[in-house]
């Protein structure tokens, strides 16, 4: 991870880093606190009407599996438990922190909901024991970029040519451009929001989950993403185009979690079929 002086230096060259939404913020915290009822939970819920209809919508998605229909955030607390609708009230809200909204600011959103999505089918797979964490994670491993993009957007933009004109990796064209990478950033942004270390080390090593080194738990965490990210760039989920040639079936990364290449595969797909169906939900 960075030390003191780099975060000093970041936050010194790129301002402000964004604030978490507040009905977020008070869920996150709510959630976190033993004492919460599900009733104080729902009345927080209900201040934000436009939240509360996304969270609804997403809550009823296939992605979530619930027989009927969840019609009131009482109920969808009830029927989702805390630590589920912590997640989908961070990916209902999530919008709230890009400062515009053109095609650069389309692609990082898709590419932040299908590796949600794609993090949360492979960590249910692997018997990963927080998949809802995995969700989280998937969520805002690229919100750096957000960041990046919202602080300076003429840069990111030169970011964004040198990938697809140079076939430079995205950390590579950030550290030349900016001087520092969407990974660093997105690590800062979950320590202002006051989430879990776990999540900003995730958030840093998810483009290379090895570097972790023997932590089982960070290291499993770590590859789930990684794998929900390269099968997002294989159905070019957030880019120009799809990208054929990503192996998923024979990336290292499968005996790290104990898959098979055919199971890989079937998650692969998976991924592709909730992406396209359930997409909607979570941008409404």
């Amino acid at each position: 991870m960075l030390n003191t002086v780099a975060l000093d230096d970041i936050v010194a060259r790129i301002g402000d880093l964004p604030a978490i939404p507040k009905v977020a913020e008070r869920v996150m915290r709510m959630v976190d606190d033993p004492h919460t009822t599900a009733h104080q939970l729902q009345k927080v819920l209900d201040t934000d009407v436009a939240i509360a209809a996304r969270i609804l919508k997403i809550a009823n998605s296939a992605f979530y599996g619930y027989r009927g229909r969840i019609q009131s955030t009482s109920q969808a607390v009830m029927v989702l438990g805390f630590k589920t609708l912590k997640s989908i009230v961070l990916a209902a809200s999530m919008k709230a922190i890009y400062k515009r909204f053109g095609l650069t600011e389309q692609k990082l959103w898709e590419h932040s909901v299908g590796v949600s999505i794609g993090s949360r089918i492979i960590a249910q797979e692997t018997k990963y024991h927080d998949p809802d964490e995995a969700f989280l994670v998937g969520l805002m491993h690229d919100v750096g970029k957000v960041v990046m993009n919202n602080c300076d957007p003429m840069k990111f933009s030169l970011v964004i040519q040198m990938v697809y004109n140079k076939n430079v990796a995205a950390s590579v064209a950030e550290k030349e451009i900016f001087g520092f990478t969407h990974k660093e950033v997105g690590s800062l942004v979950v320590k202002k929001w006051k989430l879990s270390e776990t999540i900003g080390n995730v958030i840093y090593y998810h483009d290379n989950p090895k570097a972790i080194g023997v932590d089982p738990y960070l290291l499993k965490l770590a590859s789930v993403v990684y794998l929900a990210d390269r099968m997002c760039l294989k159905l070019g989920i957030g880019y120009r185009a799809p990208k054929p040639e990503v192996d998923i079936a024979g990336d290292d990364v499968l005996s790290i979690l104990g898959l098979s290449s055919e199971r890989a595969d079937i998650l692969f797909e998976m991924t592709k079929t909730f992406y396209e169906t359930e997409f909607q939900s979570f941008s409404a």
